[in-house]
């Protein structure tokens, strides 16, 4: 069975509904009972949990780095050694997310480090 991946997001505003392409969300990430889906200069609810995200994006682009945050690789602009065998990860929007030790191999794979 072949996956099918995702490409763009139905996001509801009020009575608008925005669509936003993959290549825009810098991030997603779960917080209580929501998960958010972040542009450059928006933030969206959206009706997935994490797992489910996991299996409907493109993971060559996408990366779970922790248990409430999935990034996409190509608006990572830096990265740095954190305590306790984590990395610190400064997103292109100045967002500071943490690799958890769980998630630093598969991150350290999909980077290249």
């Amino acid at each position: 069975m072949k996956k099918t991946i995702i490409r763009r997001f139905s996001c509801k505003i009020g009575d608008r509904i925005e669509i936003v392409p993959e290549e825009n969300i810098f991030y997603f990430y779960a917080q209580e009972k929501y998960v958010f889906l972040v542009t450059k200069s928006d933030e969206f609810i959206i009706n997935f949990t994490l797992k489910e995200l996991l299996k409907k994006l493109d993971l060559q682009k996408f990366c779970q780095v922790n248990r409430s945050h999935i990034i996409q690789l190509n608006y990572v602009s830096s990265v740095r050694l954190w305590f306790g065998g984590r990395l610190k990860i400064n997103m292109k929007d100045g967002k500071e997310i943490i690799v958890s030790r769980k998630y630093v191999k598969e991150f350290k794979e999909k980077v290249n480090l």
